[in-house]
C-alpha cells in the first residue's frame, strides 16, 4: 500500500500553485503517492506537461464534480 499524501492547491494562485506542487513532487520518495486537488484544468494540464518528463513518476487524473485530483505516484526508476 503506497504512502499517500494530500495537497490542496485549489485556492493557491498560479504560478505559485505549480511551483508548490513541483516542490512536493521533488521531495517524494519511491512508493509514495501525492493526491493534488486542483480547480483549474489549465493548472492540471501545466502540471502534467511539467511532470511527464520526470523519471520515476506516474500521473493519473480524476475529474470530480467541483475539482480535479491529480494522482502522482513515485516509483523506483530502473
Amino acid at each position: 500500500m503506497p504512502d499517500i499524501q494530500h495537497y490542496d492547491i485549489r485556492n493557491i494562485d498560479w504560478p505559485v500553485s505549480i511551483l508548490d506542487c513541483k516542490r512536493q513532487v521533488d521531495r517524494m520518495k519511491p512508493g509514495q503517492r501525492l493526491d493534488v486537488l486542483v480547480n483549474d484544468i489549465d493548472v492540471v494540464n501545466t502540471l502534467i506537461a511539467l511532470l511527464k518528463n520526470f523519471t520515476g513518476i506516474r500521473i493519473e487524473t480524476e475529474k470530480k464534480e467541483t475539482h480535479y485530483i491529480l494522482i502522482i505516484s513515485k516509483y523506483e526508476a530502473v
